[in-house]
């Protein structure tokens, strides 16, 4: 789908990205209000996916996100794959152009690890900001870029 063909939600997003991040395997989220241990997903062996499709995508995703980094960080050493998306907000049945949601959702991945490789899949919306004709790339993306390098950053500390 391109453009308003598709709808879902940060659940959804987050979920597909999830999927792409395992390789095409099946995963359920869950929703948790607060924890002292970090929740376990729930997992199967349903591969969604075959390894060579996702692998494609995810070298598609890693290409939209090369192109709009471009200064150095302590996410250069991680595979970052990523897309934007900017939409304008429906209002009494109009999609009103003044008004907009922006997203970026991606994953981070290192395979330095070779026992457990290190992935975070980050999804971030943002809705409606005081400047006109902005983009999510723009928006979102830098947004999600601070994220994750405060969760790099914080996960090699523990």
């Amino acid at each position: 789908s391109y453009g308003y063909e598709i709808r879902c939600s940060l659940i959804q997003l987050a979920r597909a990205f999830c999927i792409i991040a395992r390789n095409g395997q099946d995963i359920q989220l869950q929703l948790i209000r607060a924890t002292t241990k970090s929740p376990i997903p729930t997992t199967n062996d349903t591969r969604l996916y075959q390894p060579e499709t996702i692998e494609m995508l995810k070298k598609m995703l890693e290409a939209t996100a090369k192109r709009r980094r471009r200064r150095a960080s302590p996410l250069d050493a991680y595979r970052i794959m990523s897309k934007t998306g900017t939409a304008n907000i429906l209002i009494d049945g109009e999609y009103n152009p003044d008004r907009n949601l922006y997203t970026c959702a991606g994953i981070i991945e290192s395979l330095s690890r070779t026992e457990h490789p290190y992935q975070r899949v980050i999804v971030v919306l943002v809705k409606e900001v005081p400047r006109k004709n902005m983009y999510a790339a723009t928006v979102a993306a830098p947004l999600f870029d601070i994220i994750a390098e405060k969760v790099v950053i914080h996960d090699k500390a523990l």
